[in-house]
């Protein structure tokens, strides 16, 4: 592979390793495990996230930090082996070009004006080890994170 130098947004593409290359072929990004935490994405690329495997919800967030603490926006997700979607909120214009285990995304850029502290993030949540016996509140809690939220009927 031509990145090197570390993680996520880190990683540097070493021309040397992609002889011929006219630029660095696009990053592949698999969903994190629940207890990795989230992965840092790279604002302003293209890339390729693997869809969330059987049983898990597999998220893309934008963090914003200012001085009144952290705010969590909703990019995209998807669960249970299906294609990435849009989600309500200011990204439903993206587009996300799914193939049979993965799909395309162009993550958006971060403008200059808005802090260095924002960041876009993958993070993974594992329904098996939320939900126990019949507990409401950790099915509530998987609803609400994997669908549009609660409904009156």
């Amino acid at each position: 592979t031509p990145w090197v130098a570390g993680a996520g947004e880190d990683q540097k593409c070493d021309w040397r390793r992609c002889a011929g290359c006219t630029e660095c072929p696009i990053r592949l990004y698999e969903c994190p495990s629940a207890a990795d935490g989230p992965y840092v994405m790279p604002s302003g690329e293209r890339v390729k996230i693997t869809k969330a495997p059987s049983g898990k919800l597999c998220t893309l967030t934008q963090a914003s930090s200012n001085i009144s603490g952290q705010t969590i926006s909703p990019v995209g997700r998807s669960y249970d082996q299906n294609d990435w979607e849009r989600v309500a909120g200011a990204y439903t214009h993206l587009n996300y070009d799914c193939s049979e285990n993965d799909c395309y995304v162009d993550i958006p850029a971060i403008d200059d004006e808005q802090s260095s502290t924002d960041a876009f993030q993958l993070t993974s949540f594992d329904s098996s080890e939320r939900v126990v016996g019949s507990d409401r509140r950790a099915v509530s809690r998987f609803l609400e994170q994997a669908t549009f939220g609660p409904t009156r009927r």
